[in-house]
């Protein structure tokens, strides 16, 4: 497997990807009774941080902004992580609108080649940031591999990424 090379950002989409969407809670989800990381995200998040990559989050998560999402991250211990955290109410658009990922690129001064968008939704997540110029991995346990052409990754555990980036 190629490896990729001079990334510097990693957006990561937030529901299924980081944490656990749990679709029978309601509400912001730092508010539910239950929260949990995605399995594998408590060895990568380490793993990529002590590699000094910037880590980011990009999510359409409608009911909450960033702030909401901090205190999400602070339950299960891995705010620290990351540097920025976008959401498409705080942007002013939604994936997989390629404005989306491209007011995130401007506001972080960085070039799409240089970035890698990870995410569980392959129209959300991988066709947008694919037609800017992102580089993209797509999250999935799902066998048919032909259905992601726009995909440039795509992987069915994160700790995959160790042998990505």
């Amino acid at each position: 497997m190629k490896r990729l090379e001079n990334i510097h950002l990693i957006l990561f989409d937030w529901g299924n990807t980081i944490m656990v969407d749990y679709p029978d809670e309601v509400g912001p989800m730092y508010q539910w009774k239950k929260v949990a990381l995605v399995d594998g995200m408590e060895e990568i998040l380490p793993y990529l941080f002590q590699k000094k990559y910037t880590l980011a989050i990009a999510t359409n998560a409608n009911l909450s902004n960033a702030k909401d999402v901090v205190k999400a991250l602070k339950r299960v211990n891995i705010h620290t992580y990351f540097t920025y955290i976008f959401t498409s109410r705080d942007v002013g658009y939604k994936k997989p609108d390629p404005l989306f990922f491209d007011s995130i690129l401007k506001m972080v001064c960085i070039e799409p080649s240089e970035c890698v968008m990870i995410g569980d939704n392959y129209e959300k997540d991988v066709v947008g940031a694919h037609a800017l110029g992102l580089h993209t991995i797509l999250l999935t346990t799902q066998n048919n591999l032909d259905q992601f052409p726009k995909a440039e990754y795509i992987i069915s555990d994160i700790r995959q990424l160790k042998n990505i980036l």
